[in-house]
């Protein structure tokens, strides 16, 4: 068990440094001696401008073919998937339903009929799984958001999470959107170097304290504090655009 915990923490500790690494160890122990009644979660809001440039320039894997689904296409595609991206668990046929509807539109990297990456996209408000929070963007003034993205295991560390930004960045410039946000982990030193790779910025970070069915929230975003019940629908927070953070801070 010693040498699975070491292991985990050399991992956590790649991209994130050492004061964040005590934090996540310091988080791990509560959740442990709470016996999961009590769990931090900690995140970062980043924001990425929409490239001109294509990262792979114009190549494709070989193999590989990218299809962008929404509506009933993607309702068709998530039928048929069975052991790949779309079906991960856990799954939540209500929520995926709800996103159709609402029009997310979601990016598939697909080899042999399997889908090995997917990334999607949503847009105005996105409503969190595992939290009581929900992000609205600016679409009339050109910003998206990167709701999820995941590349099945055995298919990471080549090509795919390049494969699907272009797709994804292709898109974006079409519809006349020119940033991205999105929130990840704050102990995922992985994730925030990717996105460090494609130029992400950080305009703020969220905190929550889960206390059983009850919900803190610390947030550099407006409400800064919010406390919720079991039966409180999801706070709603406003990510702000790169053009009125530089604005302000330039005030």
């Amino acid at each position: 068990m010693i040498d699975r915990v070491l292991e985990r923490l050399r991992k956590r500790h790649q991209g994130i440094g050492y004061a964040k690494l005590v934090l996540y160890g310091l988080i791990w122990l509560i959740r442990k001696l709470s016996f999961g009644l009590v769990e931090f979660d900690y995140r970062y809001l980043l924001v990425q401008a929409v490239p001109e440039r294509a990262l792979l320039r114009g190549r494709t894997p070989g193999g590989f073919t990218m299809e962008v689904l929404a509506g009933e296409r993607l309702i068709e595609a998530d039928a048929r998937d069975h052991d790949a991206a779309f079906s991960r668990e856990p799954r939540d046929p209500a929520r995926f339903l709800r996103r159709v509807q609402r029009g997310d539109v979601c990016f598939a990297a697909m080899r042999g009929g399997r889908a090995e990456g997917v990334l999607w996209l949503s847009f105005e408000d996105f409503d969190e799984s595992d939290v009581k929070a929900v992000f609205r963007v600016h679409p009339a003034h050109g910003m998206a958001w990167d709701s999820n993205l995941y590349i099945m295991p055995d298919a990471r560390g080549g090509f795919i999470f390049a494969l699907l930004w272009d797709a994804a960045n292709a898109w974006l410039r079409e519809h006349g959107y020119r940033w991205v946000a999105t929130q990840t982990s704050a102990f995922n030193g992985a994730s925030l170097q990717a996105h460090q790779r494609m130029g992400s910025r950080r305009i703020g970070w969220m905190l929550y304290l889960l206390l059983g069915r009850w919900q803190v929230t610390f947030s550099s975003l407006t409400p800064r504090f919010d406390l919720r019940a079991p039966q409180d629908a999801a706070r709603i927070y406003t990510i702000p655009l790169p053009d009125v953070i530089d604005r302000d801070a330039a005030a």
